[in-house]
């Protein structure tokens, strides 16, 4: 799926993100609730919505990530950073207290409290 130029406020790939603007610094987030990276090649939506809304940061929540993203022997967290990393993407991720997020909420919530 091609995403279209993307402006402050505007939704990018099919409204999964959006651009925004918070003190003075402009990034694309990953839409709360919604499923964004189906696989580890999804890593290059994150990197185009980026290049398109001319930014290098993004906020995702845990939701937006692959579903072994939090089974760190499925390798899939070190693939998707890795190709973060390549395509010159800073990534920060968000996990809701609130119980919030389904099965990759519960996943985030168990590995930060191991770590």
């Amino acid at each position: 799926m091609a995403l279209r130029v993307c402006g402050e406020g505007a939704l990018c790939h099919a409204g999964k993100m959006r651009v925004v603007e918070e003190g003075g610094v402009r990034f694309v987030e990953g839409m709360p609730k919604l499923s964004l990276m189906r696989g580890v090649e999804d890593a290059g939506l994150v990197i185009e919505a980026c290049f398109s809304a001319g930014v290098q940061s993004a906020l995702l929540y845990a939701e937006n990530l692959t579903g072994g993203f939090f089974d760190l022997s499925s390798g899939e967290a070190g693939a998707v950073l890795q190709k973060l990393r390549i395509g010159q993407c800073t990534v920060q991720f968000k996990v809701r207290r609130d119980g919030g997020g389904g099965e990759q909420g519960e996943a985030a919530r168990e590995w930060l409290g191991s770590i």
